[in-house]
This record gives structure tokens, sequence and C-alpha cells, in this order.
């Protein structure tokens, strides 16, 4: 009897124990502050990557001339920005200066979660492809052939995770430069130095321009990896959410991104025979100037925070990646 009664107090110990573990977490839990303008600028990031999605649907086989494929330029054309801002979020968020990394939490809570879900959907996706084409009717030596090929590149929207995942392997490094005594001016210098080595390389290669070939030749000369790819955005969300940026400068971001916008809707019918590829990148200027305004736009409206409880940082942004085709 005191044997079992001990056994009794104990459990009822650890049931206490665990109600005060689950208070506590709750209470830090709603402590935690959400950033309304970051809140604001991923839901149109959202919006934007479905309008993206649905705007080009239908650009390769659809006529130039036809008033289809004038409204799927047109809604491709303003949703630009999306892609880039979850970029400049994350950007943003994980090089903010109170985060800690540790490595070891790095890998194990950031990345692997990241490239278990890009393994599995890419599977999923290469077995989809081989039942649907009838690969497995020519037997299971050009199946396996089929699925090693699928997969080793990556299938439709699933390329930004492994991006994303490139990005966070170098993110203590980064956070090491833009938090140090001089990282505001090392920031600038990397933005500076993206602007010349991948936004504007890919605007000229965009234009007629005379003597373009040998101009691409010498902007591609020199190629610092470090500052080319999708890095360049990942500096500047965090440049621009932490530096307040003039209001002369804000406004003429806020006039040249809706004057390059549309440019690029209209000079997407002037490259008839690449029209698809060429909009398809978000690395040229007007892509740029867009993704600035509405990323200063919403900071500018939603400037503070308020009481919501708030989710793992960035979590949202990679999990849009595997639903936006859902």
């Amino acid at each position: 009897m005191v044997t079992v009664e001990i056994e009794s107090n104990q459990k009822r110990l650890r049931r206490r124990e665990k109600g005060r573990k689950y208070q506590t977490f709750c209470k830090n839990d709603m402590n935690k502050k959400r950033v309304i303008w970051i809140e604001l600028l991923r839901v149109m990031a959202c919006i934007g990557v479905i309008g993206i999605h649905a705007g080009s649907q239908h650009f390769r086989d659809t006529p130039l001339d036809s008033s289809v494929w004038a409204v799927s330029n047109f809604y491709h054309g303003i949703n630009r920005f999306a892609v880039a801002s979850f970029i400049m979020i994350s950007g943003c968020l994980y090089l903010d200066s109170k985060r800690t990394w540790n490595l070891r939490r790095l890998w194990k809570r950031n990345i692997l979660p990241i490239a278990a879900a890009y393994i599995f959907w890419q599977m999923f996706y290469a077995v989809y492809r081989i039942i649907t084409n009838g690969t497995l009717a020519k037997g299971s030596k050009a199946a396996l052939v089929k699925f090693m090929v699928y997969i080793s590149k990556s299938y439709f929207h699933l390329w930004y995770l492994p991006m994303l995942i490139g990005l966070l392997i170098i993110t203590p490094m980064l956070w090491e430069i833009v938090n140090s005594a001089r990282g505001k001016q090392w920031e600038e210098y990397m933005i500076v130095l993206f602007l010349v080595f991948q936004i504007l390389p890919y605007t000229i290669n965009y234009f007629p321009l005379p003597w373009k070939d040998h101009i691409m030749d010498i902007l591609q000369t020199v190629q610092p990896e470090m500052v080319t790819g999708y890095i360049g955005y990942f500096i500047l969300g965090h440049y621009l959410s932490h530096y307040e940026v003039s209001k002369k400068l804000e406004y003429l971001v806020y006039v040249l991104g809706v004057i390059l916008i549309l440019a690029a809707i209209g000079l997407c019918y002037r490259n008839q025979e690449n029209q698809y590829s060429h909009f398809m990148r978000t690395t040229h200027w007007q892509d740029f100037s867009g993704e600035v305004r509405f990323f200063c736009f919403s900071k500018t409206m939603y400037p503070r925070s308020n009481g919501m409880k708030n989710r793992k940082r960035g979590s949202a942004i990679w999990e849009a990646a595997l639903l936006e085709s859902i």
C-alpha cells in the first residue's frame, strides 16, 4: 500500500511539473513580439507568388498578340517582387544582431528540415513523373535512369529550397560581417557589388545594345561569387530593416519601381523569342527596384510591433515554397 501511494504521488508531481513547463512555454511564447511590417510584406509576397504562377501558366503556349497573353504579362510583371521579398525577409531575420548562432543548432533546426523536405518532394515528383509519362512501360532500368535524372535537378518551384540552404550555410559568417563595428560599410559595399555584377549584367543583356556582347564579356570576366546569386537580396533585407533610408531616396525608389515595372511589362513584347526566360528572372533593375519599393513601403507603414504570438522566424518562408504550386 505504501509503495502504491508513493508511485501515485510521484505521478501527480510529474503531471504538475509538466503543467508548469507548459504554462512557462505559453507565457514566454506569448511575450514574443510579431513585427507587423514584416508580416504585411510576407502576406503581400505570398499573394505575389500566387500571381506569378497564375500569370505565367500560358506564357509558352499563348500567342503574343492575344489579350490573354497581355493580361498574363501584366499580372506576372506586377508580382515580380515576391520571391526576392522572401529572401529579404530571411536576411532581415537571420542576420539580426539579437541572434546568437550555434552551428550544431543551425544544421539541426534550420538546414536539415529544409533538406529533408526537399529530398522527399524531389523523390515524390520523380516517381509521379515516371508513372504519368509512361517510363515504367520501358522497363525498370529506364525508370531508374529517369529517376536519377529527375532527382538531380530541382523540379519547378523546388529550386528555392537548395538556394535557401546555401544562404543558411554561410549565414553565420555573414552575421559576423554585418554586425561588426563597420557592418554598415561592409553591407553597402556588398550591395554595390551585387548591383554591378548581378543586376547590371542581366539588365544589359535584356536590351539590344551596340557592343552588347563585348560589354557582357567585360562584366563577366570577374565574378565575385560572394555577391552573385541571391545573396545580395539577403544582405539588402538586413540593411533596409536596420538602417534608415532618407525620404528623398525612398520616394525615388517608389517612383522608379512603378516606372521600371511598367517598362518591363512593355519591353516583354519586344523580345518575343525569349520572352519567357527573360521575364522569369528576378535580377533585372526593374525587379530590384520593385522589391526595394515594397520592402520600404511595408517598413514605413507599420514600423512597430505588437504582442501577437510569434511563429518560428522564417518558418513560413520555405513552407510557402513547398505549397505555392498547390
